[in-house]
């Protein structure tokens, strides 16, 4: 049987590496602060990228499940790559959130289809029972991606390019991602071979978002997606921010041009982090193991030490000491990655096959709404305040959902609610 995987397992780790090739990530907040953006403007850009996913998610997890996953995915790909060339040359604000746009329109082909496959194909070969573990493998691929992609993109930034042309270059592992995604065998489309039409879609769309809102477990798994990956997602680049500030006061390398500077602290540190996250996503089933093989009290566990670590994060700026929030940013940036095996999995484990892909665009879609309300309110936080405040907040809804959940346990004399 493991003979059977390695092929496929190959190919889906191959996807989940191409498409985290983009070298522009560790310094997209950067870049938009070089345009003249504020924190307030950048967070609400991102708003509206998450407003285009809201628009866009679940219809195309409903097209992927009826007319075919593969070509979701290379829809998605070329709609990444038609930002990345607005993102290089746009000249205005007006540009950027067409480039936005467009990204966003890729996330939403993307998300929730390639995970869908991956756990479909595990079905057809016996191997559910391996979701955890194999969902890791794929996902560390995808942090190795990462952390190559910042080592490429750290090097173009240091030779001159600067932070717009990096994009151009992200174009070409995704050309190779689209023949990656060809090579898949044709059944992992689980598409419909008849009569799809408008009407199916949104009827395929209705039944299976009431029963995300009738099912107890995927409603509680939902809600805690938005508030955790709602969160995470709005404040992970503001660690570019601290390497910034970091790399443009310590004394180290003060012979070379700040942007350099900031390429190479950007490299390290980004390369360390994806390094070890890839560690962390691949060793998620041990974590779920740790905590007596229960994925929901692993959730929670995740969720608490998380809160802990955004207020050292906090403490740490108030301090003036930008190396220990980056130290517990990196902490968090590694429990998400093993937060996220373990929640794909617990989705598998409430949804069938021929719903999956539209389920987990129904996550994709509640985080957006997380990032939406988030991500201006951090962007305010640090242009009024400064990080800490950014930091704290981020702390703060954790906490008070981790209070709330205490507070229904308490109620119901149980020890945790399923």
């Amino acid at each position: 049987m493991v003979s059977l995987i390695m092929p496929m397992l190959f190919r889906f780790s191959l996807y989940g590496f191409l498409k985290n090739l983009r070298f522009f990530e560790a310094f997209l907040l950067l870049f938009m602060r070089e345009k003249g953006l504020s924190f307030t403007e950048i967070g609400v850009m991102f708003a509206f990228r998450e407003v285009c996913v809201n628009l866009f998610n679940i219809p195309t997890g409903a097209v992927a499940d009826l007319y075919g996953r593969k070509k979701s995915l290379i829809l998605g790909l070329v709609a990444y790559m038609i930002s990345f060339v607005i993102f290089s040359y746009a000249k205005s604000i007006v540009g950027l959130y067409v480039a936005m746009f467009l990204f966003g329109i890729g996330e939403s082909f993307r998300s929730g289809t390639h995970k869908a496959m991956i756990f479909d194909y595990l079905r057809m070969n016996n191997m559910t029972s391996e979701k955890t573990r194999i969902y890791g493998i794929t996902r560390s691929w995808s942090q190795r991606g990462s952390a190559s992609s910042v080592l490429i993109g750290a090097l173009i930034v240091y030779l001159g390019s600067g932070y717009q042309n990096i994009f151009i270059y992200s174009i070409f592992p995704y050309l190779f991602g689209i023949l990656n995604i060809l090579s898949y065998p044709t059944y992992l489309d689980r598409k419909k071979e008849t009569g799809t039409n408008v009407c199916e879609i949104f009827h395929h769309l209705l039944i299976t978002a009431k029963k995300c809102w009738q099912s107890k477990g995927l409603r509680q798994l939902l809600f805690q997606s938005t508030i955790y990956e709602g969160s995470f997602r709005s404040v992970k680049d503001y660690l570019q921010v601290l390497i910034q500030t970091m790399a443009l006061t310590l004394p180290l390398l003060g012979t070379i041009m700040p942007t350099q500077k900031i390429a190479i602290y950007s490299a390290l540190i980004y390369f360390v982090l994806y390094l070890v996250s890839s560690y962390a996503s691949k060793s998620s089933h041990l974590f779920v193991k740790l905590m007596g093989n229960d994925e929901l009290k692993s959730i929670y566990a995740i969720m608490f030490l998380s809160t802990i670590f955004f207020g050292l994060s906090a403490l740490g700026f108030i301090l003036g000491m930008s190396y220990v929030s980056i130290l517990f940013l990196v902490l968090i940036f590694n429990l998400q990655n093993i937060m996220r095996p373990i929640m794909t999995a617990r989705y598998d484990d409430l949804s069938s096959s021929e719903e999956q892909a539209t389920i987990l665009s129904i996550e994709s879609q509640a985080n957006s709404v997380g990032i939406f309300f988030i991500a201006p309110i951090l962007g305010y936080l640090a242009d009024h305040q400064h990080l800490a405040g950014v930091f704290l907040f981020c702390g703060m809804i954790l906490g008070l959902y981790l209070v709330y959940v205490k507070m229904v346990c308490l109620f119901k004399k149980s020890k945790l609610p399923h």
